[in-house]
């Protein structure tokens, strides 16, 4: 009887901490990811490529060093020369500092991926499955930190965390100031990292934002206002900034010298479709947003895809407004804007597609549990 007793509780607990097992697997196969980028990365020779070096140049200026007359510091938005700058005065070596640089956005990128994927699911595979598809799948984002992207990747990344943490803050029963004002720092260090995917990040992280508060309406208005001033108020001041210098400064941005038939339209969408993988992610994200904002929407429900709407519906909106209005700008440099939301979706279409294998694998299996087969389904 003590026997039976014994075996009936550790299979128990056996069974309480199987569903642990995919988160823990999920986030040990992020660290995996990032870790080979890391290493490739590392070995990747920086000197003389791209726009490295003036980067590094800009920081000196943080550390109270010379600077050529001919670079006007304020022209360039602060967040990453002042990264620079501190890792700088923790890696002496010039070379070292944009190597370590490099690999820590590049870890952040993935990071803030991760996380989006979970906030909207409540599973972290979701967020390693962004990750694989963002690295791995797509070429676009590798290609920032081949040639120097340092200013807008960052950008993307603080736009992708405040995605997160909206998302989250919306999650609700209660109201968790928390995660509305991290959303709110995240979101401003958006807009001072990069002029152009500044300009379409506030917009996306307002919109989400606002989707928050309407998911947490039955709390009532009066108490989420009250609650919120704060957050409110940042948020206030991030949109004039927007208004105020970003959108002035987008209009110098668009406006450069670049030739329309070298960096025109054409450049980018064959960028983004002459590589089949990131073309069918793009295919695949649209199509899932569409058709789960569609459901959610007859539903009147705010969810996931909602979300994913949203930040799609500004993203390509910016691409779109720019292409109407005849913009001679760089538009390579949308990719990785455009991108973001449709990893994050096909992420979310693939998220699916798992979890079927999974419970269909479960099925032939009864007595396993589900979670197993699952992680199984996505490490295959």
């Amino acid at each position: 009887m003590t026997a039976r007793m014994m075996t009936t509780e550790a299979g128990e607990v056996g069974r309480a901490r199987l569903p642990r097992l995919e988160p823990l697997a999920s986030a040990l196969l992020v660290l995996v990811v990032l870790g080979g980028l890391a290493v490739v990365l590392l070995a990747t020779p920086i000197v003389a490529r791209g726009d490295y070096g003036q980067w590094l140049m800009t920081s000196r200026y943080y550390l109270g060093l010379d600077v050529p007359d001919y670079r006007t510091i304020p022209a360039l938005p602060p967040v990453v020369p002042i990264f620079l700058a501190l890792v700088h005065g923790v890696v002496p070596d010039p070379v070292g500092t944009l190597q370590i640089a490099n690999i820590l956005l590049m870890a952040g990128l993935g990071l803030s991926l991760f996380l989006v994927g979970m906030a909207l699911t409540r599973r972290a595979l979701a967020g390693l499955l962004a990750v694989v598809i963002g690295f791995l799948v797509t070429d676009r984002f590798l290609e920032l930190f081949a040639f120097g992207g340092l200013l807008q990747s960052a950008s993307v990344m603080f736009t992708a965390f405040s995605v997160a943490a909206f998302v989250r803050a919306g999650r609700g029963p209660e109201l968790e100031r928390t995660w509305w004002a991290i959303g709110s720092g995240v979101l401003a260090l958006a807009a001072l990292s990069h002029v152009g995917a500044g300009t379409v990040a506030v917009p996306i992280g307002l919109a989400v934002a606002g989707l928050s508060l309407v998911r947490l309406r039955d709390l009532g208005w009066p108490v989420l206002r009250h609650a919120l001033v704060p957050v409110i108020i940042g948020l206030a001041a991030v949109g004039v900034y927007w208004l105020l210098v970003l959108l002035p400064a987008s209009r110098d941005y668009v406006t450069n010298p670049a030739s329309l038939g070298y960096r025109g339209p054409e450049r980018l969408f064959s960028a983004l479709f002459d590589y089949w993988p990131t073309g069918l992610v793009i295919v695949v994200g649209m199509a899932t947003v569409l058709i789960g904002a569609l459901s959610e929407g007859l539903r009147w429900t705010v969810d996931r895809y909602v979300y994913l709407l949203a930040w799609t519906v500004v993203s390509w909106g910016a691409l779109a407004a720019a292409v109407v209005t005849g913009a001679a700008t760089d538009y390579p440099r949308f990719a990785p804007v455009l991108l973001a939301p449709m990893v994050v979706a096909s992420a979310l279409a693939l998220f699916g597609v798992v979890r079927w294998i999974g419970l269909y694998l479960h099925a032939q299996a009864p007595r396993s549990r589900p979670s197993v087969w699952v992680v199984v389904a996505a490490t295959a």
